[in-house]
């Protein structure tokens, strides 16, 4: 006989309860459901914290690019101004050093280079070409200043040096001091005009002669500031003029004043122009 072995199936409702009781087993005192929610609130707040390092590392980097930008554009404006201020200060301490060469130069006893040490008479060089003009008599003035003598002195040795007729005119040095200007002077009487018929009138020679010592006197550095020694010609008074001063009537007449320091300060303070009247190279741009 077969016997027949019956197990008890617990109802359905108990199998279930236990299996939530299982699931629902809590995690440091919370369920599944309550992590599951701060694991969603955690994702959220990640991803907000990502995206803030994301923003806050672009704006840091983005600022620091654009600080250093800027700091380079002040640092090439610093450079640029710096450079202008140093070559601002550069032409003016080349103009205050070219001033006071100027006076101190204009201050120094005048000489024509008839002495030469160790080398040649720079007189050689200045008045080459002079010696031409052996029929042309020169007259020396000065003014009543023992350097304006000492010059003029220098001057008739140079000349006669060179082979020419030269003499210092005594009696017109006391007589005609007043009315000799500053500086040096090269001049010749005017005879009558030019005419065709007659073109070897003899002061014709004599504004050669004067041309050329000028020329000569201004490579020696007689002139005022940049302009050249002057050189004219005049009317001479007649004979039986009374004047205190009469000029030569022939030949060339070279007045010899005072140091011209009054105008070489005038000219300084015009900015030293050239002949032409342009600054000089060392003038402020």
């Amino acid at each position: 006989m077969i016997q027949t072995t019956t197990t008890a199936i617990p109802p359905m409702t108990e199998t279930m309860s236990n299996a939530n009781a299982a699931a629902s087993t809590p995690f440091l005192g919370h369920d599944g459901e309550w992590w599951d929610f701060w694991l969603i609130i955690s994702v959220a707040i990640a991803a907000s914290a990502a995206i803030a390092i994301g923003i806050t590392t672009t704006g840091s980097i983005v600022s620091h690019k654009r600080e250093t930008a800027a700091a380079g554009q002040e640092l090439e404006r610093y450079k640029t101004d710096a450079s202008k201020k140093t070559a601002e200060l550069n032409n003016e301490t080349a103009r205050l050093t070219a001033d006071n060469l100027a006076l101190q130069t204009v201050m120094l006893p005048r000489h024509v280079g008839i002495v030469g040490i160790n080398k040649p008479p720079e007189a050689q060089e200045w008045f080459a070409g002079i010696e031409a003009f052996t029929n042309t008599e020169f007259v020396v003035v000065a003014a009543d200043d023992p350097e304006a003598r000492n010059l003029a002195n220098e001057i008739v040795i140079m000349l006669r040096l060179f082979g020419l007729s030269a003499k210092p005119d005594e009696n017109r040095t006391v007589g005609g001091a007043a009315r000799i200007p500053n500086g040096v002077s090269v001049s010749y009487p005017i005879g009558r005009a030019w005419t065709s018929q007659d073109s070897n009138q003899p002061w014709f020679e004599w504004a050669k002669a004067a041309n050329a010592l000028a020329n000569g006197l201004t490579k020696a550095g007689l002139g005022i500031g940049s302009a050249p020694v002057s050189r004219y010609g005049f009317q001479p008074q007649p004979t039986n003029a009374q004047v205190s001063f009469n000029p030569v009537r022939e030949g060339v007449l070279v007045l010899v004043g005072s140091r011209p320091i009054a105008e070489t300060a005038e000219w300084i303070r015009d900015g030293r122009p050239d002949e032409a009247g342009n600054p000089p190279q060392d003038a402020p741009k």
